[in-house]
């Protein structure tokens, strides 16, 4: 729906203080309003130009989405509430053991201030942020209400639903994310890496992450690789992923993952960067980490045998 729709007055502000009713709010107005939590993906498109809708439904009364917390359940996991600002995040021991994953990206979200007001639901509620890469490899949960009742799916079977039904989830509420439960001796199977234009609040040209799992014959146990980026939807490389899975990483191995990635990740044209620089970016990047984790495990190997 265009700008031109919206009338150009000062928005109604709804308070709800349950997932329900403010999803009830969000169905009467459809299109014309809209969740808002910190309010900066809303100020940005402001800046552009582009007007309010006549209707926002401010999530901060509602508490179960200010939870953060860690969940004692058979699949352990850190629960993190959509309302929960990404400052908090960083500032939390919960979030301790995910360094090289979460903890990364959101150092290279904007600028502190905006992190104090920035949440996590609304990095993630608009398509295109910088979390989903690094989410992805984790193999993270989404929770949301779609006005009948809360599911939980991984957010790669979300983002693919969302993708094939986009009207089914125009008005759904986001409610938490899971981060699986690991130790901080498996974090430095995690990479996040950002090519972007910034210090700015703006999604990166491009973000990438990798959880890469090697066994003492350098052969891959587990990898998972995904992106997002500004124009493009977050996406995982299964099609890459499969060439690495269960085989000894060598010289032969990475050219077919070069190409492998240039297949597969197929972005467009943005006034910036142009769509075959940012797909040869992207395998370089995927393939430097994979070089850099063989070296250092040869290294930690050299070392063990010296003492």
């Amino acid at each position: 729906m265009g700008a031109a729709n919206f009338i150009q007055k000062p928005p109604k502000m709804w308070f709800p203080t349950t997932v329900e009713e403010a999803w009830a709010i969000k169905q009467k107005y459809n299109k014309e309003a809209s969740y808002i939590a910190g309010g900066t993906f809303l100020q940005l498109q402001r800046e552009k130009g582009m007007v309010l809708p006549p209707h926002l439904i401010s999530l901060k009364k509602i508490p179960e989405l200010h939870l953060l917390d860690f969940c004692q359940t058979e699949e352990k996991s850190v629960v993190i509430g959509a309302n929960v600002p990404l400052s908090n995040l960083l500032n939390s021991s919960l979030l301790l053991p995910y360094q090289s994953s979460i903890i990364k990206t959101l150092l290279q979200i904007a600028a502190p201030a905006i992190r104090n007001l920035a949440t996590i639901g609304g990095n993630l509620a608009h398509g295109f942020g910088d979390l989903f890469p690094s989410l992805l490899t984790i193999d993270a949960q989404l929770t949301w209400f779609n006005g009948m009742d809360k599911q939980t799916k991984p957010l790669v079977d979300f983002i693919q639903s969302k993708q094939v039904a986009p009207a089914a989830f125009e008005n759904i509420l986001i409610m938490e994310i899971l981060l699986p439960e690991y130790s901080v001796y498996e974090d430095e199977n995690y990479y996040f890496e950002k090519l972007g234009r910034r210090e700015s609040f703006v999604p990166a040209i491009v973000s990438v992450a990798a959880m890469l799992e090697l066994d003492s014959n350098q052969v891959v146990d587990s990898v998972r690789l995904a992106l997002s980026g500004s124009n493009h939807h977050p996406k995982r490389l299964f099609q890459t992923e499969q060439v690495l899975l269960g085989n000894e990483v060598t010289p032969e191995l990475l050219q077919k993952v070069y190409q492998s990635i240039l297949q597969e990740y197929r972005p467009i044209d943005d006034p910036f960067v142009d769509s075959t620089y940012k797909t040869r970016v992207v395998a370089n990047l995927f393939c430097s980490e994979i070089v850099r984790r063989i070296t250092m495990e040869k290294e930690g190997e050299r070392d063990a045998s010296s003492l």
